[in-house]
Formats: C-alpha cells, structure tokens, sequence
C-alpha cells in the first residue's frame, strides 16, 4: 500500500489537483528503510553525480576546427 500511495500523491502537479476521499494516514508514504530497487537507484544517481561530461554528446565533433556544427545525431 505504501508504494501505492507515493505514486497517487506524486503525481498531483498543484495542491487544487488533489482530492482524497478517505482520512489519510502519512505514515503510509514512508518507507523504514529504503527497498532494494530505491537503493539501487540511489546508488546509481551518486555514481552519475560523479561523472564529468567532458563534450556535449549531441553536437558534432568532427569539423576541422573542432567546435562542430552544431548538428544534433
């Protein structure tokens, strides 16, 4: 039930958007521990965090003077 209720009271984009038709408990949106998908994933958000692009990997980086052309792939 918990993931259910995170995933209903995510979605809501404006407090106008939201409309509960029984009392709600909070205690439902909290985990005690993470799960092991949610550790995996915040895992792998503090791996990507330590990644450095070095280029833009949607421009070209084949034209003679080295800027590319601005094209996307």
């Amino acid at each position: 039930q918990t993931g259910l209720s995170y995933v209903a009271i995510s979605r809501v984009k404006t407090l106008e958007g939201l409309m509960l038709d029984a009392p709600f408990d909070r205690n439902h949106l909290i985990y005690g521990s993470p799960s092991d998908g949610m550790k995996m994933k915040m895992r792998d958000q503090e791996l990507r965090k330590r990644q450095v692009l070095t280029r833009n990997p949607y421009v070209s980086h084949n034209t003679k003077n080295g800027h590319g052309n601005g094209s996307v792939r």
